[in-house]
């Protein structure tokens, strides 16, 4: 993937140990944001990826979560089918 963040946003984990690097909204084409997770002590990327608008952010040191804003909700579905969580240490996700 590799492709370059060109309105980049900068989060700090509270440990200082990873850092949450995002496309900000206003340079995004079709709706489509792009992120990127990199280890301080060796600055490698661990991982990357796609999200529409919605939200990736930090809730706990080593958990980010990532809301993938829907178009339309329908009648029986809630928000929390739309979010993800991403454990930064084991890159193990939970929808």
């Amino acid at each position: 993937m590799s492709e370059k963040i060109t309105n980049p946003q900068v989060d700090y984990n509270t440990a200082q140990d990873f850092i949450l690097c995002q496309e900000k909204a206003s340079s995004t084409q079709a709706g489509i944001l792009k992120y990127i997770i990199i280890r301080v002590s060796d600055k490698k990327i661990l991982q990357e990826g796609y999200f529409r608008p919605g939200y990736i952010k930090w809730v706990h040191d080593y958990e980010i979560e990532i809301f993938n804003a829907p178009g339309v909700i329908r009648d029986h579905e809630t928000l929390e089918k739309y979010k993800k969580t991403i454990f930064v240490r084991t890159l193990q996700s939970i929808p």
